[in-house]
C-alpha cells in the first residue's frame, strides 16, 4: 500500500509539472476571451475567422478538460489512499491509477504534437522507385504499416 501511494504521489507531481509548463492559467484566460468574441453578433459574418476561432476554442476547452480532469482524478485518488480504511478498495484504487497512468503517458505524447501544423491532415505518399519486385514489396510493407498505426490512433 505504501509502494502505490508513493506511485501515485509520485504521478500527482508529474501531472502538475505539466500543468505548470502548458500554463492552463493562461490558455483559461484566452479561453474566455475567445468566448467573448464568439458571442459578439458579428462573430459570423467573416465565416472562415469564426471557423478558425471556433477550432481554436474547442481544441483550448479539449486541453483544459483533459488536463484539469487527470489533476482532479489523481488528488482524488490521492486522498482515497491517505484514507486509513481504504485496504478495502485498494484494487479499485490501483486500477484507477493503472489508468490515469496509461491517460497520462497518452497526453504527454500527445503534448509532442502541438506545432502549428500538427492538428491538420496529412498526406502521405510512398513510391517504390526503381529497384524492382523488392522495393514494390516494401513500398507496400511500409504503406500497410502506415495505414495500421493511422487506423489504431
Amino acid at each position: 500500500m505504501e509502494e502505490l501511494q508513493k506511485k501515485i504521489k509520485e504521478l500527482a507531481q508529474k501531472i502538475e509539472n505539466s500543468v505548470k509548463k502548458l500554463k492552463l492559467e493562461d490558455k483559461e484566460i484566452e479561453l474566455k476571451e475567445i468566448k467573448e468574441q464568439m458571442s459578439a453578433p458579428d462573430f459570423w459574418n467573416n465565416q472562415n475567422k469564426a471557423k478558425t476561432i471556433s477550432l481554436k476554442f474547442n481544441t483550448l476547452e479539449k486541453l483544459l478538460n483533459t488536463w484539469n480532469g487527470l489533476l482532479n482524478k489523481i488528488n482524488e485518488l490521492n486522498l482515497l489512499i491517505q484514507d486509513k480504511e481504504s485496504n478495502s478498495i485498494i484494487k479499485e484504487i490501483e486500477n484507477n491509477y493503472n489508468n490515469l497512468l496509461e491517460l497520462f503517458n497518452n497526453k504527454i505524447q500527445e503534448l509532442y504534437l502541438q506545432g502549428k501544423y500538427d492538428n491538420l491532415p496529412a498526406i502521405i505518399t510512398i513510391n517504390s522507385g526503381a529497384g524492382g519486385v523488392d522495393t514494390q514489396d516494401w513500398a507496400e510493407i511500409l504503406e500497410r504499416m502506415y495505414l495500421r498505426f493511422a487506423e489504431n490512433n
